[in-house]
């Protein structure tokens, strides 16, 4: 059983990000909340990666701490960034316990990323 709600849990997660890419509209952006196995598992997971990533720009993947939902849950999660654009390189984080500290105005993650979402090439 246990098997069975992981494997619903890992479709539910596929079936949120191809809604999401088919439903942006130009410029439009979506960020998702998924399971990093999600990212990197094969087969369906692998063909969805694939078609998403042939349909929009997948701006970023964000990994964020354990217990970042708070104490009563350990599950990792990570954040999808798609935005209805050409497709381009996507930027690939993963952020630590520093993760407020990273996401503030003045936050090196947040610097990195907007410039990332804008084009701006150092």
């Amino acid at each position: 059983v246990a098997m069975e709600s992981a494997a619903s849990c890992a479709d539910a997660d596929l079936v949120a990000i191809e809604r999401a890419a088919r439903a942006l509209r130009p410029g439009g952006r979506a960020v998702i909340v998924v399971a990093p196995g999600v990212l990197f598992r094969e087969g369906t997971a692998e063909r969805v990666r694939k078609w998403v990533s042939e349909q929009v720009r997948v701006v970023a993947v964000i990994g964020l701490p354990h217990g970042l939902f708070g104490s009563a849950t350990s599950i990792a999660a990570a954040l999808l960034v798609l935005e209805r654009s050409d497709p381009t390189e996507t930027l690939v984080a993963r952020l630590g316990d520093d993760w407020a500290e990273q996401l503030r105005d003045s936050g090196h993650f947040f610097g990195d990323y907007r410039r990332h979402l804008l084009g701006i090439r150092e």
